[in-house]
């Protein structure tokens, strides 16, 4: 086999055993991006708070916003504009008031830490060791 197929192969191989091994572990948001997933309509949005949880986007697939962790895009930031995936609080918290539904999934840490005062009403969908899984309208009987 020529090395670009080798490669090629190499690389398939890798994401397929990445994935795999992603479902199968605790820490993956693997179920709360497929309750997501099933839920999305047209226009609905998703979005990933303080970080980016890599296997969202492959879950629900689709984009999905990164709120207030610029960090993922340092470099990317400074080559083209990000302003369409990367954005900060103020913004997330003024189109979660506004008519769009979003999804979102942040860490439990940081949902534990708004106690029972969150920045904005949230409605719960899931939670595992690794994401609590919100979104900001009541969610529809799936």
């Amino acid at each position: 086999a020529t090395l670009p197929v080798m490669l090629l192969s190499a690389v398939l191989g890798w994401t397929t055993l990445s994935l795999g091994a992603s479902a199968l572990s605790p820490n993956t948001v693997r179920p709360l991006a497929l309750d997501i997933r099933d839920r999305l309509r047209p226009g609905d949005a998703v979005a990933s708070f303080g970080t980016l949880f890599y296997d969202l986007p492959v879950y629900v697939g689709r984009n999905v916003l990164v709120v207030d962790s610029m960090a993922e895009f340092n470099f990317g930031a400074t080559q083209e504009d990000i302003g369409r995936i990367a954005i900060g609080s103020d913004e997330l918290w003024r189109r979660w008031d506004g008519p769009e539904r979003i999804y979102m999934l942040v860490r439990p840490r940081t949902f534990d830490g708004w106690g029972d005062r969150p920045p904005r009403p949230v409605h719960l969908l899931g939670r595992t060791v690794r994401a609590v899984s919100i979104t900001n309208r009541p969610p529809d009987p799936k």
